[in-house]
């Protein structure tokens, strides 16, 4: 009688060592990856207040150069105070102080020669509600705590036209 030959038996599944090995190894590519997470985060979120703050620095500076010279300054040598501004995160000019992230100021101040302006755009990031107070020298923003708020100043000039 003819008896079909022996089959040696394969294993169908992985062991327990197989299986805690390929953990390992997956532990060990992924734990660094996930330690990168949070770096990125604030990077984006660093970049994306750059990209805000620039975004909201051109329409103020547009608004200062595309005014009156005598609204912009006042008729006096002296520093000219524009209301405070508020904006979103996204960087929509908001209606009210109600939970700003952006705060502007725009000082203007009258050169010796009477044709020149001095400009100051001051942008500040601070969660919250409250304005903070003004500076009368520049028309920007009082130096805020480092802790409190991250101020942006930018200067530039505007000339009288005839």
């Amino acid at each position: 009688m003819n008896r079909p030959p022996r089959r040696i038996p394969t294993p169908d599944a992985f062991s327990l060592v197989e299986v805690m090995i390929a953990l390992a190894v997956t532990a060990v590519a992924v734990l660094p990856i996930m330690g990168l997470l949070p770096v990125g985060l604030s990077s984006f979120q660093h970049a994306m207040d750059t990209s805000v703050t620039s975004q909201i620095y051109q329409r103020a500076a547009a608004d200062a150069g595309q005014a009156d010279f005598s609204t912009l300054t006042s008729s006096h040598p002296g520093t000219t105070q524009l209301p405070v501004r508020y904006f979103s995160e996204q960087g929509l000019e908001c209606t009210s102080a109600d939970n700003p992230v952006f705060q502007v100021a725009v000082g203007a101040k009258l050169n010796a020669s009477s044709s020149l302006a001095t400009v100051v755009v001051d942008i500040v990031k601070t969660p919250g509600t409250g304005t903070l107070s003004r500076d009368p020298a520049t028309g920007g923003f009082m130096a805020p705590e480092k802790s409190a708020a991250t101020c942006i100043r930018r200067t530039f000039y505007v000339a009288r036209t005839r």
